[in-house]
């Protein structure tokens, strides 16, 4: 009947400090209520010794570890549930371990004291409650653990090794550490166990190495047979040349978590990997394509699992993308304004003549043809300006910002009734090419425009002009004065180009037409 009662109070002992820890989580309770429960144990004990002349030592023990371990326990659950809310389950699985000391002094205290793994169990403990409640020196413990359960007698191994395996997970998914390093010293020390003490104590190595192993085959399995499809909310378009940023939408077939990295061509930019995908997720993208049609670049998806234990890579393609050429883009842009200005509809008129053999009906002045009774045509007035063009550009983008400025500039002038002409000058060959304005006037802008080019180039330094001595450059300046002297140019004149290709451009035909008469746009 003693000792019946014995092992209830045995048994129910720890209850009331896992509440005092609970309530007040602090370790001056933990100092405090040792202290005054060892000071009232004395006299319980020697009251049991009489009365029970078989009362063992094991007894004595489970009763004087009640307090500080139940004490540390109620404490743990206290500082546990606090983060429970704030940060979820496996975020704080560390504060499990380090009452997993507590466990393991429990189980041998009740099961039957082995003097080594009792010592090791209260030196981890301490080194434990050294640092809590923070989680330093995290894998390291883990695999000390791990260690100790070595030493544990062999009916606990397989659980506290499920408890020891689900905190090393934890640690995994926080990737800091490399995961196969891990698998390395697991398989090593499972094999060195197995050997020395036999497989049953190996199991507390052995477990972890293979729910490891298992995880990884797992995942490997999910990220190749994963349906992985890339998508945009709505049908791409863009102009050749002209950077646009979109969404695109990452689903799989079923449905898994990884960690995605995204590796592009050039012409597609994603800066920032997926860190948490579970089964969809958009993602920011920008993209410059330098040629027209249909584009389905291809893009590489590398899947890791949150462990870091997997990296499959996968090929997937890209949306299609409808690239408008950028010569339809700027003349579809401009063509209501193109169309309604041609060489016969511009200008005023000025006075009326005879009507000659070739002139068209369009031109005749029907009113004047009446009242003078023959027939007369219209005699307008032509205002001409000169549209001067330096066609290099050091990058595609300079390139498409000059092709829209040429446009501008056609439009305005056309809105003024003036004709416009060009004049394509060549700095390296100081070749110059005229090009007059005509009723066809598509074709003229795609003449013009067909002159830019893009030599690609990068320049190291920011000064402008040609790279040239100075001598070399007011020799450069002659030249070209000269080539500009022996062709006709309508003032007033606009200069487009690069501003590092058309600054002695510019100097040369101000000093041959005045400053008045010569405009830049130069970018």
């Amino acid at each position: 009947m003693y000792t019946l009662e014995i092992a209830l109070f045995t048994a129910l002992l720890p209850i009331p400090f896992i509440i005092l820890g609970y309530l007040r989580k602090s370790m001056s309770t933990l100092i405090s209520s040792t202290i005054i429960y060892l000071a009232g144990l004395v006299p319980i004990i020697l009251i049991l010794e009489a009365r029970i002349p078989t009362l063992e030592l094991i007894t004595i023990i489970q009763h004087t570890l009640a307090a500080p371990l139940g004490v540390l326990i109620g404490i743990v659950i206290n500082e546990y549930m606090g983060r429970l809310r704030a940060g979820g389950f496996w975020a704080n699985a560390f504060l499990l371990r380090k009452v997993l000391p507590v466990l393991y002094i429990f189980w041998l205290v009740y099961s039957g004291v082995d003097a080594l793994a009792l010592i090791l169990s209260i030196t981890l403990l301490v080194i434990e409650w050294y640092y809590f409640p923070t989680d330093n020196l995290s894998l390291s413990l883990t695999i000390l653990h791990t260690l100790v359960l070595l030493f544990m007698p062999i009916p606990s191994i397989p659980i506290f090794s499920v408890l020891i395996t689900m905190i090393l997970d934890r640690e995994l998914v926080r990737g800091v550490y490399n995961p196969w390093f891990i698998v390395l010293t697991y398989s090593v020390s499972s094999a060195l166990a197995y050997t020395l003490l036999g497989i049953y104590r190996a199991l507390a190595l052995i477990i972890p190495l293979a729910y490891i192993l298992l995880v990884a085959l797992v995942y490997t399995f999910l990220y190749l047979g994963a349906r992985i499809t890339i998508r945009t909310e709505v049908p791409l378009r863009a102009v050749q040349g002209k950077g646009f940023f979109y969404n695109l939408i990452i689903e799989s077939k079923p449905r898994i978590k990884a960690r995605i990295d995204i590796r592009t061509q050039g012409n597609v930019l994603i800066k920032s990997p997926i860190n948490s995908f579970n089964g969809v997720s958009s993602i920011y993208a920008y993209a410059n394509f330098w040629v027209g049609g249909v584009v389905r670049p291809t893009l590489t998806i590398i899947l890791k699992d949150t462990r870091g234990l997997v990296k499959v890579k996968r090929e997937v393609e890209h949306p299609p993308v409808v690239v408008i050429p950028r010569l339809t883009y700027l003349l579809g842009l401009y063509q209501r304004v193109l169309s309604g200005r041609t060489v016969r509809g511009l200008g005023d008129v000025v006075e009326v003549r005879e009507y000659m053999p070739g002139d068209t009906l369009r031109r005749v002045h029907w009113a004047k043809s009446i009242k003078l009774d023959r027939y007369v045509v219209k005699v307008l007035s032509k205002f001409v300006s000169t549209i001067a063009i330096v066609p290099y550009a050091s990058s595609m983008d300079v390139l498409g910002k000059m092709e829209s400025m040429i446009m501008t500039v056609v439009t305005y002038l056309l809105n003024q009734g003036i004709i416009p002409e060009f004049l394509i000058i060549d700095p390296v060959s100081l070749s110059i090419t005229s090009i007059r304005w005509s009723n066809d006037q598509v074709t003229t802008i795609i003449k013009v425009l067909n002159t830019l080019r893009n030599i690609d180039v990068k320049f190291r330094t920011r000064s402008y002009g040609s790279e040239l001595l100075s001598d070399l450059r007011i020799a450069y300046q002659e030249s070209l004065l000269r080539a500009l002297m022996r062709t006709r140019v309508e003032t007033p004149l606009i200069l487009i180009g690069e501003k590092r290709f058309s600054s002695d451009v510019l100097k040369v035909l101000q000093s041959l037409f005045g400053y008045d008469n010569v405009r830049q746009v130069l970018i």
